[in-house]
């Protein structure tokens, strides 16, 4: 179960070069929601720092690469 904040509002975000299977949305707390293992719930997406900006690693479809994306830019 994903504990919400108050006034946690959740938008779907869609990422142009990934399967449509995997599904994603963000917070205006700025955490991301992965529905890839969860997909009643979600599970919450550990962050890492990029200069000093939170950001995610989502591993696209070819499992070779991994993108850094800044959540500030979702």
């Amino acid at each position: 179960m994903v504990k919400q904040y108050t006034g946690e509002v959740w938008k779907p975000v869609i990422f142009t070069d990934l399967p449509q299977v995997d599904y994603y949305q963000v917070s205006n707390y700025g955490r991301v929601k992965s529905f890839k293992a969860d997909k009643k719930e979600g599970r919450v997406l550990k962050h890492s720092s990029v200069g000093g900006y939170p950001a995610i690693s989502i591993r696209k479809a070819d499992k070779k690469t991994t993108p850094q994306c800044y959540t500030v830019r979702l």
